[in-house]
Order: C-alpha cells, then structure tokens, then sequence
C-alpha cells in the first residue's frame, strides 16, 4: 500500500519546467511569419512536426534561427520576393505534418499576394493520404483559390493569393 505523502512543514516554493507544447509551437511559429518583424519564443517543442512548420516559414521568406528550444523568426523579408512576382510556385514540404499543411492553408490562403505564383503543399507518401477537404472547402467558400494537384481533397495542392471574405459555415 501507497504511503501518503508528509505534509509540509510551511510554504513550497521552487520552479517548474513545463515541456513545450505541439500545437502551440506550431502556431508560434506561423504567427511569427505574419508578424512582419522579429519574434522570439521559448520553450519551443522541438519534434519533426513542428520543424517542419518551422522549416516552411523560412521557405517563405522568413529569416529563422533555433538555438534548443528557443526560436527567432524575422519575417521582415516575407514573402520571399519568388511569391510576389512571376515564376513557378514555392514547394513547400510539409514532410509528415498534417498540421503544417492544414494551417499552412488557412494562412496562406489570405496571406499570399495576389497575382504571384503561389505555393504547392506536399508532403510525404502518409501525408498524401490523409484529408484535406474539410479545412479546403471552407477556405474556397471564402474566395480562396486553392488547387487540388492530384486526388481531390487530398495533397498535393496549390494555392494562389485572394482577397478573402468572410462567410457563415455550418
């Protein structure tokens, strides 16, 4: 049988490392893109996945730097000059990251300028299978000109910069 804990003779004190979070070091560094100037953050969570969306900020012209779990994004280059003028569109590799490749399209969708070329997300032969539609759909009922590339709601898939609007979706 467990024993209890003691209970304390007076106050606790101390300091707590909380390990970095998936989801939000995903969103720290796409944030940081739209942000235009520097953005620090710590206790960044270092994994494929969210490297991979980190990975895709500097495709876009975002200067990144990583030291452990510390990033800097200095988006004051974004977006790279290739998405505003002519030529093929950026590739950017999501590798396995559904959600570098799911964000990356509500943000792209309203971010890139339009006229440019615009971006393809692809990722690897897992990625490929998996959904797409249900952040697609939505975004393209909002004027978003994305692409299907290959199987339909599936990657890869291009898009193209538009003027978004807002819209109720059920």
């Amino acid at each position: 049988m467990p024993r209890p804990l003691p209970r304390a003779s007076g106050p606790l004190s101390g300091a707590v490392t909380v390990p970095g979070d998936k989801s939000v070091s995903h969103r720290a560094a796409l944030f940081a893109l739209l942000a235009g100037g520097p953005c620090r953050a710590s206790g960044w969570l270092v994994s494929a996945d969210t490297l991979a969306s980190l990975d895709a900020v500097a495709a876009l012209g975002a200067a990144v730097a990583r030291q452990g779990t510390a990033i800097e994004v200095d988006a004051a280059g974004a977006p790279a000059p290739a998405l505003r003028a002519g030529g093929a569109p950026l590739r950017i590799d999501c590798r396995n990251s559904g959600t570098t490749a799911r964000l990356l399209c509500g943000l792209l969708a309203g971010w890139l300028p339009p006229g440019g070329p615009g971006v393809v997300l692809d990722g690897d032969a897992s990625l490929r299978r998996r959904p797409m539609g249900r952040v697609v759909e939505p975004l393209r009922a909002m004027g978003a000109r994305i692409q299907w590339l290959g199987e339909p709601g599936r990657l890869p898939l291009r898009i193209a910069g538009a003027a978004l609007r807002g819209c109720a979706h059920a």
